[in-house]
């Protein structure tokens, strides 16, 4: 008897199978979903956010000639969105003009009282021209750029500058 007829051929190890994963690969899979359905809310949120603010400046912004009382009424209709209404609905004026400035950095208050004063106070005059409109709405877009509409982000960069 051969020995080598004895022999039989050599045989595979049958194949693994990658199915069911290990548990490792399960938890990053969900971290990943998980952190990016917090991103996509947290974008969302941001959006709706800014939302009114970026429709004001676009209001603003068109090439019509907005008169003075549209100019202060889309001011208005911002404040009103972020602020409280109470607070936003009864000013004119010198108490307009105070409250708005109060909203913005100490550094910008200067600039948008200069462009925005005239027209905020002679606004209620009775005039056939409408003198101040263009310098207001300079004023309204400068202000909407920089106004403070998060209080507690800016309480937040505050005390990181002290």
């Amino acid at each position: 008897m051969d020995p080598l007829a004895q022999l039989k051929d050599i045989h595979l190890p049958e194949q693994v199978n990658q199915w069911p994963i290990a548990i490792g690969w399960w938890l990053l899979l969900l971290a990943i979903v998980g952190i990016s359905i917090f991103v996509f809310n947290k974008i969302m949120k941001k959006r709706k956010l800014v939302k009114v603010i970026k429709q004001a400046k676009t209001r603003l912004s068109s090439e019509q000639e907005l008169s003075s009382k549209e100019i202060i009424a889309t001011l208005k209709w911002t404040c009103m969105h972020y602020f409280s209404r109470n607070q936003v609905a009864a000013l004119h004026s010198n108490d307009l003009l105070n409250y708005l400035a109060d909203k913005l950095e100490q550094q910008h208050k200067a600039e948008f009282i200069t462009k925005s004063e005239n027209a905020l106070i002679h606004c209620y005059r009775k005039a056939d021209v409408d003198l101040y409109a263009k310098d207001l709405q300079s004023g309204a877009l400068f202000w909407l750029t920089n106004a403070n509409f998060f209080p507690l982000k800016a309480a937040i960069k505050e005390s990181q500058n002290d």
